[in-house]
């Protein structure tokens, strides 16, 4: 399914990090705070997906097929984004629930960068840097 490593290894490492900070609200008894991080976590891959995925079949032209293109974007734009409306237009969920969950995506983005492009170009690593 994911031809990217770099998204793998990202959706894996938040997906930790969402659930690890959902269980801990779930414990203390705020089960729409955790729930709110598990939606926009959820919410936030899903259009990182669809943007990778559009990246992918852009940038690689064996992949270019019009019915893959229309239908990531379809999917990502219009309905993503209009269940991301909604889901901050019912306020079911707390705005800060929803914040961290898209903030921990993003820490784990980083995390994740950091840990394929900088640790593993230290000396003595077998990574080779092209120029």
């Amino acid at each position: 399914m994911f031809q990217n490593s770099l998204f793998k290894k990202l959706s894996i490492l938040a997906a930790v990090f969402s659930l690890a900070a959902s269980v801990i609200f779930f414990a203390l008894g705020e089960w729409l705070f955790g729930l709110g991080i598990w939606v926009s976590s959820a919410w936030i891959f899903l259009n990182s997906y669809f943007l990778f995925r559009l990246m992918q079949i852009g940038f690689e032209p064996k992949l270019k097929t019009n019915d893959q293109i229309l239908l990531f974007s379809i999917l990502k734009f219009p309905v993503l984004y209009v269940a991301g409306f909604f889901i901050l237009k019912t306020r079911v969920f707390p705005i800060y629930s929803i914040l961290m969950g898209l903030s921990l995506f993003i820490l784990a983005f980083v995390v994740t960068w950091i840990r394929v492009n900088v640790v593993s170009i230290r000396p003595g690593s077998k990574r080779q840097v092209s120029s």
